[in-house]
């Protein structure tokens, strides 16, 4: 899956219009949910570094996206730019975002 960062009402670059607990949401398709049932926490991984995520079901999305709000606190394993390699982008050297490959995985419980 592709990871994509968006803009929301509640979400703007990286400022949040109030604190925010818990894990990130990760808007996937039912199909591309790992087996994850809606509302369940998953860890969506890249090959550099993984988050836990709260798994939200969308039968519109693309199966081959996962959606998660721009912005969150990196600190607090909030944010999806934990996920993403520094790199330019080929054309006009800016940051090659929205670009990076990610699976969802289950948390294992232990």
């Amino acid at each position: 899956m592709f990871l994509l960062s968006l803009s929301t009402e509640r979400a703007q670059a990286s400022q949040w219009a109030r604190p925010l607990d818990g894990p990130l949401d990760v808007t996937v398709h039912p199909d591309s949910a790992a087996g994850i049932a809606n509302g369940g926490l998953g860890r969506l991984e890249s090959a550099i570094a993984s988050i836990v995520v709260r798994v939200v079901h969308d039968p519109a999305q693309r199966r081959d996206v996962a959606l998660v709000p721009k912005g969150g606190r990196f600190g607090a394993g909030r944010c999806a730019n934990a996920l993403i390699r520094a790199r330019l982008s080929d054309h006009g050297q800016g940051a090659a975002l929205c670009d990076e490959l990610v699976r969802l995985v289950p948390v294992e419980r232990s």
